[in-house]
């Protein structure tokens, strides 16, 4: 991911229906706060393209266009297809937008302008039933499944690459939005309201099992967890009373989604 002072991540709460902004050590940026649409009410996934946020919406089946300092980009809105009425998770690569559908077990695929591209649509493998968010890294699409705390990895042909799966860590089980960034992954979970970083040997240079440290941010081995399950120590707990307002206040079902903003290729 290229450098920049502008990367942050962006979690969008559909118990607030806003867009919460935090710097890379988790400190909250209360100016930068984002308050969605009227019509944007439940918004179910967010990702970063052309200096834009683009959130997508489960109830209206629509993506809603933001700018940085949170006016609307109305123009760059879109609707999505008919039968792409589940959506649960967005992200952007390769020149287009991928939203994800449980109810289809399906990726769809936009252009730019929110034109269908059905030849790079594709079907979720069999286990991957209750997906609820996708992100692009390396060339792959990689999309978070909240039953099995699993995330699975797919081609750019939306064929399976198995071996690049991995298994959330056993306290982040509620798996509510997944981005990529700085050769890691970030899960947020939508009840205990943190984030947590993942690291993966398939971005190292020499290809390994999962468990071997890439990058300056070595792995922890938390010893009981099962190969696949490893954590990166930038996991963090964003600074906001509320824990980010990642679940309602019964604790229940999670609430936020994430994207991370960089300049060049997003999600990357």
């Amino acid at each position: 991911m290229p450098r920049g002072a502008s990367r942050r991540f962006y979690v969008v709460d559909w118990t607030d229906e806003r867009i919460y902004v935090y710097e890379q050590d988790g400190r909250v940026v209360p100016s930068a706060a984002v308050d969605l649409a009227a019509d944007n009410v439940w918004p179910a996934g967010i990702t970063f393209a052309d200096e834009t946020l683009h959130v997508v919406d489960w109830l209206s089946t629509k993506v809603f266009a933001y700018e940085r300092d949170g006016s609307r980009a109305a123009a760059a809105d879109f609707d999505l297809v008919s039968d792409n009425g589940w959506p649960t998770g967005i992200t952007f690569a390769a020149n287009r937008f991928h939203v994800v559908d449980p109810l289809m077990d399906k990726v769809y695929a936009y252009g730019t302008d929110g034109t269908r591209e059905m030849d790079a649509d594709f079907d979720l493998a069999g286990g991957n039933g209750s997906a609820d968010g996708i992100a692009a890294a390396n060339d792959r699409l990689h999309v978070l499944d909240v039953e099995d705390q699993t995330v699975y990895a797919y081609g750019g042909d939306g064929g399976r690459v198995a071996d690049q799966d991995f298994v959330l860590d056993e306290d982040n089980e509620d798996g509510a939005g997944i981005t990529h960034a700085d050769g890691r992954f970030f899960v947020v979970d939508g009840v205990d309201g943190r984030v947590y970083g993942y690291a993966r040997t398939g971005e190292c240079p020499t290809a390994g099992a999962f468990g071997f440290a890439c990058g300056p941010a070595p792995l922890v081995d938390h010893g009981t967890i099962a190969p696949g399950r490893w954590r990166s120590p930038d996991t963090f707990v964003p600074w906001k009373g509320e824990v980010a307002s990642a679940a309602d206040s019964s604790g229940g079902s999670a609430a936020a989604q994430i994207t991370r903003s960089v300049t060049g290729s997003p999600d990357s």
